[in-house]
């Protein structure tokens, strides 16, 4: 069973939060951005790359079939075991 303890706040919380059998990923969601032409292998690129290729979509051979999308992906950052903690800030 999964449960997602915090997420996407602002501030530190007012809690810690200890694991006490199991184990606990921390996992952050990132952007990426996909570039596909008919030509080439898809590129999975970091947003401010991405945004300095602005000329892959305007080539003039197949136009058409030049697309760009946002792809979110979700990166382990560390597992946490039995004994470690989070949310006592920084």
């Amino acid at each position: 069973m999964f449960q997602v303890i915090l997420g996407d706040i602002e501030a530190p919380p007012d809690s810690v939060f200890f694991v006490r059998k199991g184990q606990c990923e921390i996992v952050r969601r990132i952007v990426m951005v996909r570039h596909q032409s008919p030509y080439l292998r898809p590129n999975l690129l970091m947003p401010k790359t991405a945004a300095k290729r602005q000329d892959f979509l305007n080539k003039s051979y197949a136009k058409s079939r030049r697309f760009r999308r946002d792809d979110v992906r979700f990166l382990t950052v560390t597992t946490l075991m039995p004994g470690n903690y989070f949310g006592a800030g920084k």
